[in-house]
């Protein structure tokens, strides 16, 4: 995995699904400048804008990172396992000692949406993800993918 096949994936796929550089730039909210330079390899993106990206083409983060032929689960434009995302959301809150309501508390939300996580039912957006991180500390790759970001970057190495 490195920045160049991947900008080169991402190139691939808003060409094939006929969107524009402009118009995708603007569904994940960066320049077309950013984005010409994310295609071409130039630099990469933070996770955040991954994501996006991956969202936005109807992939998942794998695909984009490995090109595993993981598309998004039909019609719905989900990329992540949200059951598996639930468990690891039980998992952080019970580490941390917490009941649903005290979480919800802390993240600003109603109890029904902690547990609508936690069954897999529903995923938090973006914003809720960082509170989540700041206001557990935990990873915020291991929070999403199931693995820690350190851990990551150590097997995937060019």
């Amino acid at each position: 995995m490195n920045v160049q096949t991947i900008g080169a994936r991402i190139r691939a796929l808003r060409i094939k699904r006929n969107i524009g550089l402009l118009e995708l730039a603007k569904r994940i909210n960066v320049s077309e400048a950013c984005l010409r330079h994310l295609e071409l390899g130039q630099h990469g993106s933070n996770m955040f804008t991954f994501i996006e990206v991956a969202r936005a083409l109807g992939v998942t983060t794998d695909y984009l990172a490995y090109g595993d032929v993981v598309e998004a689960q039909k019609g719905t434009g989900h990329y992540v396992d949200f059951a598996a995302f639930g468990a690891r959301m039980m998992q952080l809150r019970r580490l941390r000692d917490m009941t649903q309501p005290q979480m919800a508390e802390l993240l600003g939300v109603q109890v029904a949406i902690i547990c609508a996580w936690e069954r897999g039912d529903k995923y938090p957006t973006y914003d809720s993800i960082r509170k989540i991180v700041a206001a557990t500390e935990c990873d915020a790759h291991w929070l999403i993918s199931g693995v820690c970001y350190s851990d990551f970057q150590r097997l995937h190495q060019p």
